[in-house]
């Protein structure tokens, strides 16, 4: 497979496609394709090995929690299984839910939730860790699978990036920080007061994935890591201090990662000049952005994650064996062949099928990175464990004044 990918990528170069090296090109397959057999390695066994779900003879109802980044793409895919023999018997109720928010609501025992789908899988152990304390240590995750990737992502009007790096050079949690402290905005920072102040936003850490995801990487800049953060050290008093600073000044409404990037195309520049979302959404909005209002920047943090919109199948009371067979049944559709290239053409998440290329001739993913735009190399950290991200959620309820 790695060689297929090779030739093609030697193929889009010699057509004018791509403008990075062969060499280059095959050392990021290579990452890319670690990066991706080790999501799949860590995922349980039933879903990569030998699971064969049936198509069902009598109607089978479940119900699906998912993350509203991936909205469009479930809709089609919804519609669209409903029309195979494996999904004629098969009703999929479609449930948006945050990340967060989902995890709370199996604990509570949902009974509509038969499979759950956050945005990434960082949020699996808020789940599996509570549900094991309170049900003798029993897994409530029968079986997983990514099913399409995407990286977190800074989006700021262009302008207002141009001038915000003539200032601070690097657009870094650090650097954003600082802009927020600016008593007169964009007169300190640009001699812009006719832009205001410098406004910043992010999702709701309680009941959304970015903005819990945000929380980590603010962490993990300030303390100039990329692996193994404890919990120990997000009690350090200079980050405490820091974090509150930066959060009095930081918008936080939304629950909704797709909520939060509309709103920022609905509203301009005035309102809100950056936000942290996923590399999809941003990619998807930016034809509209600009016929709106402008062009945005999509800046990659120097720290970023990968979020794998992870697939779970429940093992839950109310869960039984004929809903895993149906929950199974439209996992495999996800992750076939049409439905990840529709994930990736249409909606531009990044394959988790590994026999679906990230770049062929047919790839918006192409043209893109020909153009800049997309930065195929993303630096990544560890996935936090769960006791980093509760205390993360407690300083962030702490300082929080809403």
């Amino acid at each position: 497979m790695l060689t297929l990918q090779r030739n093609a990528a030697l193929g889009l170069v010699a057509a004018g496609l791509l403008t990075f090296s062969s060499i280059g090109y095959a050392d990021w397959v290579d990452d890319w394709n670690k990066t991706m057999s080790d999501m799949w390695t860590q995922t349980k066994d039933t879903a990569q090995k030998g699971w064969k779900a049936v198509a069902p003879k009598e109607m089978v109802e479940i119900g699906l929690a998912y993350g509203t980044e991936k909205e469009k793409w479930l809709q089609w895919a919804t519609a669209e299984f409903a029309k195979t023999p494996e999904g004629k018997n098969v009703k999929i109720n479609l449930i948006p839910m945050g990340s967060v928010e989902g995890s709370e609501a199996i604990l509570k025992q949902d009974k509509r939730i038969h499979v759950w789908s956050p945005a990434s899988g960082l949020v699996q152990d808020l789940l599996v860790d509570k549900w094991k304390k309170e049900h003798d240590g029993k897994d409530p995750i029968f079986s997983d699978a990514p099913l399409a990737l995407t990286p977190m992502v800074i989006v700021m009007w262009e302008d207002r990036y141009t001038a915000f790096t003539a200032k601070y050079n690097d657009m870094n949690f650090k650097n954003i920080a600082s802009a927020l402290e600016e008593k007169t905005g964009w007169t300190a920072i640009a001699q812009k007061p006719e832009w205001g102040m410098f406004t910043f936003a992010h999702t709701i850490p309680t009941s959304s994935n970015s903005g819990l995801l945000t929380l980590a990487l603010m962490a993990y800049d300030f303390l100039d890591v990329s692996r193994g953060i404890k919990a120990e050290q997000v009690m350090d008093e200079g980050f405490l201090t820091w974090l509150a600073k930066a959060q009095s000044n930081i918008t936080t409404e939304e629950s909704s990662t797709g909520k939060l990037m509309e709103d920022m195309l609905r509203h301009g520049p005035t309102q809100t000049n950056a936000v942290v979302v996923y590399e999809n959404l941003a990619l998807s909005d930016m034809e509209a952005a600009e016929k709106r209002w402008g062009k945005i920047k999509i800046v990659y943090p120097t720290r970023s994650v990968w979020n794998d919109n992870p697939y779970y199948i429940l093992d839950v009371p109310w869960s039984t064996d004929v809903h895993r067979n149906a929950a199974k049944l439209f996992q495999d559709f996800l992750l076939s062949k049409p439905a990840q290239l529709v994930a990736r053409d249409e909606y531009l998440f990044r394959p988790a099928n590994l026999d679906v290329p990230i770049l062929d001739e047919k790839s918006k993913f192409s043209d893109l990175i020909k153009k800049g735009v997309v930065k195929v190399d993303v630096a990544t950290i560890t996935r936090p464990k769960a006791e980093v991200l509760e205390q993360l959620l407690v300083i962030w309820k702490r300082n929080d004044k809403h």
